[in-house]
């Protein structure tokens, strides 16, 4: 019988999936307006007019944002009592 993975790792696994369906998202977004999304200026402007890929970018931050404070606190030396 397998371990139970830990509460933190169920977390940082969940994360990271919700991280890969946004970028498929996005992807997805790209394709459908037929943009050439070759450099960030491109990016910037399609993220800022249109309101589907901007909400899904901005779920894209706060899902890397959480990811990066879990890995910060995982990081950090334990408190010593």
């Amino acid at each position: 019988m397998p371990a139970a993975a830990s509460p933190v790792a169920e977390v940082v696994a969940l994360l990271r999936m919700a991280r890969d369906s946004l970028a498929a998202a996005m992807r997805t977004r790209f394709e459908e307006c037929g943009h050439d999304l070759n450099n960030a200026t491109a990016f910037d402007w399609f993220v800022r007019n249109d309101v589907s890929l901007s909400r899904i970018s901005e779920a894209d931050v706060c899902v890397s944002s959480a990811l990066y404070a879990i890995e910060l606190w995982l990081a950090e030396p334990a408190a010593e009592s």
